[in-house]
């Protein structure tokens, strides 16, 4: 388990959510950005700011609720492509401050804060945006290991304003996940069967193609993390971070797998949401009579007829 920062760091969030505003528009477009974009953390739902709206080189990159303010937009511009990848390498500077987000004296090593400084074209100031279906991560762009291995990150999965953002070992979390603009900001873990019914047992995606099933919890991989319409009343896919979505089956009866997203009512889902034990249940837009259920007798994943007090077709992020 990563290590607690100091009480330095708390301290400085608290400076932070004073000077928060409660500023909702989005900011003018610089001259020398054509498009600024707030980016959005996976796990937290929160997104990337400089913290306290600081304009000097070797501010805080943190992550905050989302207030509309210059310090939480972002200019992406692109200066190449990754070899290996052949993913787009960008320089991202922040709105308010003109500064450029950066590696310190380009150390890759757990745990290593991100800050803003100068923009001056090194390698410590650009980052390789890999896109993972529903998600996108941002690694530092050097060309040898183990720079490659690591992507930018929330430091200890936090989900509070005032989380530090860092880079660490590429270990497929949710924390190390980005979107930009709205995509992400609902975030979310592991979607799993209510725990006081069912032992919170996870949806796991099983391979393209395959029936989704259950497993324990303390899934911290691809296939078991997942993004979903995360308000009530709204549509969507149940995505995993492998980049499958839960489909019905459209040739009939009860069969859900999961499989390469196509953009089909089979794979959208509406989101009824009951805040008395704060549980979602999740109806096929294919097929209103049917909800997403778990059926413990094959431990997979199915669509059944929905029941009102059916604990298998209660839902959770965990």
């Amino acid at each position: 388990m990563k290590h607690f920062r100091s009480i330095i760091v708390a301290a400085i969030a608290v400076i932070g959510l004073m000077a928060a505003g409660g500023v909702s528009a989005r900011p003018a477009l610089a001259a020398t950005c054509t498009n600024p974009e707030t980016l959005y953390n996976g796990n937290s739902g929160l997104v990337l700011e400089v913290n306290n709206s600081s304009t000097a080189p070797g501010g805080v990159v943190d992550q905050w609720a989302s207030n509309g303010t210059a310090t939480q937009y972002w200019c992406l511009s692109q200066v190449g492509t990754d070899a290996d990848s052949q993913s787009p390498i960008y320089v991202i500077t922040n709105y308010n401050s003109g500064l450029c987000l950066d590696l310190p004296n380009s150390n890759v090593a757990d745990g290593q804060d991100l800050q803003q400084w100068t923009c001056d074209n090194t390698l410590a100031q650009q980052w390789v945006w890999v896109n993972h279906g529903a998600y996108d991560t941002l690694s530092p762009d050097f060309s040898e290991a183990p720079a490659s291995q690591f992507d930018m990150e929330v430091y200890n999965s936090s989900t509070s304003d005032g989380g530090e953002v860092d880079i660490w070992r590429i270990d497929n979390s949710m924390a190390q996940t980005w979107c930009p603009g709205s995509a992400c900001r609902t975030g979310t873990t592991r979607l799993c069967v209510d725990s006081t019914s069912a032992g919170n047992q996870c949806i796991f995606e099983g391979g393209q193609g395959a029936e989704a099933d259950l497993q324990p919890p303390g899934y911290e991989i691809a296939q078991a993390q997942w993004t979903y319409p995360n308000v009530n009343g709204a549509t969507g896919y149940i995505e995993s971070f492998g980049g499958a979505c839960l489909q019905l089956d459209e040739a009939g009866g009860d069969v859900v797998l999961a499989a390469n997203c196509v953009n089909d009512t089979a794979e959208q889902w509406l989101n009824i949401y009951d805040s008395s034990n704060s549980r979602t249940t999740f109806v096929s837009v294919y097929d209103p009579n049917l909800c997403l259920s778990a059926d413990y007798d094959d431990g997979i994943i199915k669509a059944d007829a929905c029941s009102n007090n059916g604990w298998y077709q209660q839902w959770g992020a965990s």
